[in-house]
């Protein structure tokens, strides 16, 4: 069997690559949740097209990990979230139906968020379709830059009692086994999303349509221990 021989330069490239991955190993076995299933990246990319001879493409100048998602569903939503960790990608997680690309075919991308595909940032979602040692391998190089890491980490949430909100608010029953709150809602939303209520514009109140939020009954204490009434 024919020997490959290398090259002073390129056993020291070779070298080089193999203690990187090592790094970025051991970085993503801590940062990768044991259920996650798949990651969230971004892309930079440059166009490379050619007008002249009708050919479209791009290539790949830089990628970050945005972070991990415990399930393989598609959400433009669920980008957006992660889109906000990075200052370049600041600008997907606004809502735009412009920014959404749906490309579910051969050769397509995917559901990607991006202003071009084939120039600037780009958030997409990859499954890892292996497994998660294999997401491991594959991303290691690139984590072994913790620059190229703009996940958010989340930390443990107080199990201090949350302070109380005071405004105009009005709690009623609505059903055999929901509330509903009414009232200027729009400075507590993260709260009252937090606490499990879900907005509807649409509610009916005293005879008329009025948007609120819909608890169960079992929420009733948390949401008045949380909120005090003028």
């Amino acid at each position: 069997m024919e020997k490959t021989f290398l090259s002073g330069a390129n056993q020291q490239a070779v070298e080089k690559e193999r203690k990187l991955k090592a790094i970025g190993r051991e970085r993503l076995q801590r940062l990768i949740p044991s259920d996650a299933k798949a990651i969230i990246i971004a892309k930079l990319r440059r166009d490379d097209s050619d007008s002249m001879t009708d050919y479209f493409g791009y290539r790949t100048e830089k990628t970050l990990i945005l972070g991990f998602s415990k399930h393989t569903k598609d959400l433009f939503s669920e980008m957006r979230k992660h889109a906000a960790n990075f200052e370049g990608t600041l600008y997907l997680s606004e809502e735009n139906p412009k920014y959404e690309h749906r490309e579910k075919y051969s050769m397509g991308d995917g559901y990607y968020l991006a202003k071009s595909k084939y120039s600037g940032w780009v958030v997409q979602k990859e499954k890892f379709y292996n497994g998660r040692e294999y997401a491991i391998e594959r991303y290691a190089l690139i984590a072994s830059d913790e620059a190229n890491i703009c996940v958010k980490v989340q930390t443990a949430k107080s199990k201090t009692a949350p302070e109380t909100i005071t405004g105009d608010f009005i709690i009623v029953d609505y059903s055999e086994k929901a509330i509903a709150l009414f009232g200027d809602t729009k400075s507590v939303k993260d709260n009252l999303k937090e606490l499990g209520g879900r907005f509807n514009p649409k509610l009916t109140h005293e005879g008329e349509k009025k948007a609120g939020w819909i608890f169960s009954k079992s929420k009733e204490n948390e949401l008045r221990n949380l909120l005090t009434i003028k």
